[in-house]
């Protein structure tokens, strides 16, 4: 359940998805992902955290995000799978 009231940030985490403050456990503490340009400052952020254990360094998700990522992925990858193998059929078949 979101945060209504002033949220503390010693005991409550951001999402930054959904902009909404949540308890720590309804979420969950994830490394930043590498990617795009930054993707050599994102590596050295995330060594970093994985050596000093420093919780500042990493993201929070909340559960609700965390699923609507997954079955993003989840789609994303299915449909990608299908158009590769459609491609596959017309090249077996002379069409492509």
């Amino acid at each position: 359940m979101p945060i209504t009231s002033i949220p503390d940030p010693s005991i409550h985490k951001y999402c930054g998805a959904c902009d909404r403050w949540f308890e720590r456990d309804e979420g969950e503490l994830f490394l930043p992902e590498n990617w795009g340009m930054l993707a050599p400052r994102s590596t050295l952020r995330r060594a970093r955290a994985e050596f000093t254990g420093d919780e500042s360094l990493m993201r929070f998700r909340c559960h609700g995000c965390g699923a609507k990522r997954k079955q993003h992925r989840w789609v994303f990858w299915s449909v990608l799978v299908a158009i590769v193998a459609v491609a596959q059929l017309l090249k077996a078949f002379g069409l492509l």
